[in-house]
């Protein structure tokens, strides 16, 4: 066979094996479920309090066909969430939680929050942080951008986690 026969097959071999990899990499926990009339993806664990597990994830009031074929925003029962776009921070143990609009990148909320006076030598400690502690972060950082609300079920990122009966 010759060298550039060789070649492009050893390439075609590499493209190939590359897209099987990716198709069978897990999407992130909880990506795209609805829950409460929004729409939750990316989950992760924020922290590990002393009772619970405070996930982040983002949150948004979730898009659908209108009248027209346009998409546009289903607009959630709760006002405050109408055309949210952001993340929230569930305290596991009690469902209480906190919705951050207009902040949909996860890591830079976390980066912001455990920098916070209130968390920064806990998260630095590698030691439990409270949720008390985390709403004070949030209201100091975001001031009146921050909603505090409580779910009534066991979140997907809740139960990911194995924590939690909200």
């Amino acid at each position: 066979m010759p060298r550039a026969a060789v070649i492009s097959l050893s390439a075609l071999l590499l493209v190939a094996t590359s897209h099987m990899g990716a198709a069978l990499t897990p999407l992130p926990p909880c990506h795209g479920v609805e829950e409460g009339e929004m729409r939750v993806g990316d989950t992760l664990k924020f922290a590990r309090t002393s009772k619970s597990i405070v996930t982040l994830e983002n949150y948004m009031d979730p898009f659908e066909p209108q009248a027209d074929g346009v998409y546009g925003h289903r607009n959630a029962t709760i006002k405050a969430l109408h055309d949210f776009n952001g993340v929230r921070l569930v305290d596991c143990a009690t469902g209480r939680f906190l919705a951050i609009n207009d902040q949909p990148e996860l890591a830079v909320v976390s980066a912001a929050l455990a920098a916070t006076e209130f968390l920064r030598a806990d998260v630095q400690a590698d030691q439990p942080v409270t949720f008390n502690d985390v709403r004070r972060a949030a209201h100091a950082l975001y001031s009146g951008d921050v909603l505090e609300l409580r779910e009534t079920e066991v979140t997907c990122g809740c139960q990911w986690y194995g924590e939690g009966d909200a």
